[in-house]
């Protein structure tokens, strides 16, 4: 993980853009907005690399050089590890919820309103997320697998974690990340990936292709009619984001 001072946040989000943009098959990175320790928003890129070590030490050192890195652990780590290693962030017993929107580039227009809704979190356990896809994943024909749009593009994720309370302004959350997902639409892709949609997002639903749809289906109908691993899959989500604070400098 890296991260950098929230004043360089539009320099940030443009170089995360263009290094993206011509970025090796063995490099991807996820960025976006969690909060400091005061509340306040903090930048983060986490970079992984899977090709030759020494050549993965030159180009990780090179996403340091832009922008004003606050922190910074870069190594290698074991697959297992990588996973996880944000299990002790994860906010036990939080309400969550999130949209996404599956987007063919971050231009200005979105990184705007990717900073401007960070300033207006209406809750700290809160953030904003972006993952790229790009590489073998995008050689794979979309009617191939559940999982679209299959081309280059960056995943916007907005996720409202908030602690249950007789007045935690739970309306106010969910409008929170709502405003962000409205916010991309106009530049948002067809398709989505279908377990990165929530209750309620049937419109998002709907745009999948209608064969992959129409397969999809018949296999829930087939291997779970019950419906039992939907059940499993949303309790899970109740526990999904940051307990304890990242760095307040």
């Amino acid at each position: 993980m890296i991260f950098y001072a929230w004043s360089d946040a539009d320099l940030v989000f443009r170089g995360y853009s263009e290094i993206a943009s011509s970025a090796s098959e063995c490099l991807t990175i996820s960025a976006g907005i969690v909060s400091r320790t005061d509340g306040n928003p903090l930048l983060f890129a986490a970079p992984t690399w899977c090709g030759e070590p020494e050549e993965g030490e030159r180009v990780l050192a090179a996403l340091q050089t832009f922008g004003t890195p606050v922190a910074a652990n870069v190594g290698p780590v074991s697959y297992g590890d990588l996973l996880a290693m944000h299990d002790d962030h994860l906010a036990s017993g939080s309400i969550s919820t999130k949209r996404s929107r599956p987007l063919p580039k971050l231009d200005s227009r979105v990184i705007s309103a990717m900073i401007i809704a960070a300033n207006a979190r209406t809750s700290p356990l809160s953030a904003i997320v972006l993952h790229h896809f790009h590489g073998v994943p995008t050689r794979v024909r979309s009617e191939a697998t559940a999982f679209g749009p299959r081309r280059e593009h960056f995943l916007l994720e907005a996720i409202a974690a908030w602690h249950p309370s007789a007045n935690d302004n739970a309306a106010s959350h969910r409008l929170w990340v709502q405003n962000v997902s409205d916010c991309a639409a106009p530049k948002a892709l067809i398709g989505d990936s279908g377990n990165q949609l929530w209750p309620g997002q049937r419109d998002l639903a709907a745009r999948t292709p209608t064969n992959n749809r129409a397969r999809l289906s018949e296999v829930k109908q087939t291997y779970d009619p019950e419906y039992a691993l939907s059940a499993l899959h949303h309790r899970q989500r109740n526990n999904v984001f940051p307990r304890r604070a990242l760095p307040a400098s």
